[in-house]
């Protein structure tokens, strides 16, 4: 297998902390009203398949490639939504600009090398 590009290993290092907060962070709003309402088990769910992309990230798998590029192009686009709905970019700026780096990012020949795409 190729070297891992460096860039992969801070991405996947960054976005695991990101998800272990979402998902903590779901599931303890969840204990601790005792309600579990949807945006909370979104958070839960978004968060569990953002740990679960990570891994297949880390380990170069082919598949993974293509759900990290769907996964950010989603999250892109309720970015977006959410930035348009609130009349403010405040917010979602910075995790929009993330996204689009990490798209970019992907896009890479050395990292597409490394993903055999």
């Amino acid at each position: 297998m190729a070297k891992r590009p460096l860039m992969i290993t801070i991405v996947c290092l960054l976005f695991a902390i990101i998800g272990l907060v979402g998902l903590i962070g779901g599931i303890w709003d969840i204990v601790d009203t005792g309600v579990a309402d949807s945006d909370m088990v979104v958070s839960v769910i978004v968060s569990a398949i953002m740990l679960i992309i990570i891994y297949g990230l880390w380990n170069g798998i082919r598949i993974f490639w293509y759900l990290g590029v769907i996964f950010a192009v989603i999250d892109l686009i309720v970015l977006v939504y959410s930035m348009i709905s609130a009349g403010s970019i405040s917010a979602a700026i910075v995790p929009a600009v993330v996204d689009l780096i990490v798209l970019w990012y992907l896009f890479r020949s050395n990292v597409k090398s490394y993903f055999k795409i």
